[in-house]
């Protein structure tokens, strides 16, 4: 079982920081260089209004020891639309133990429930050759975006990198809701 604990402390974002320049995940992310440290001080200037909607995933099995297993929040967060865009990643060696999926159902309640979101999306770079990385979130009931939306590529270490834009409505959060039940 996990929680998602907010992102209070310079420590934590420092953390963060250091997450996400792992090869292991940096991959999966948009940035095509390293986060420095002045970069990630910045961000969390810029998103001092907003912090409520970040968290650190923390196992609480090992609430004691304070272990830090990743990462999930909402950047950027449209009012007027009440549409957010997330993030998540599990740090690597923590992988494969349900985290992801515990972390994306309580950032889902958290964002349709509490803070009254319409719409929730993302998108996932998709590399040739590996497993679809689209799969995890189909699974959680996430829908792929037509094909013709469908036409962002990043830039990754001298390769265009396809992603697949996907979302998830309130509507179909409910719906999923009742038929799980």
């Amino acid at each position: 079982m996990i929680d998602l604990l907010p992102v209070k402390t310079l420590d934590q974002v420092e953390w963060l920081r250091v997450q996400r320049n792992n090869p292991a995940i940096y991959k999966y992310f948009r940035q095509d260089r390293p986060i420095s440290q002045e970069q990630q001080k910045l961000w969390w200037k810029d998103l001092s209004h907003q912090r409520s909607r970040l968290f650190i995933v923390a196992n609480s099995h090992d609430q004691v020891s304070g272990e830090w297993v990743g990462y999930a929040g909402f950047n950027p967060l449209n009012s007027y639309a009440q549409s957010a865009e997330f993030g998540i990643f599990i740090v690597p060696e923590r992988q494969g133990n349900g985290f992801a999926e515990q972390a994306m159902e309580l950032l889902l309640n958290h964002g349709f429930n509490s803070l009254h979101l319409r719409t929730i999306y993302s998108d996932c770079l998709e590399y040739p050759g590996e497993p679809s990385r689209f799969e995890f979130y189909g699974k959680l009931g996430f829908v792929a975006h037509p094909p013709e939306v469908q036409t962002v590529r990043y830039k990754k270490q001298g390769k265009m990198i396809p992603s697949v834009k996907f979302y998830m409505s309130k509507n179909m959060y409910e719906e999923r809701n009742v038929s799980q039940k």
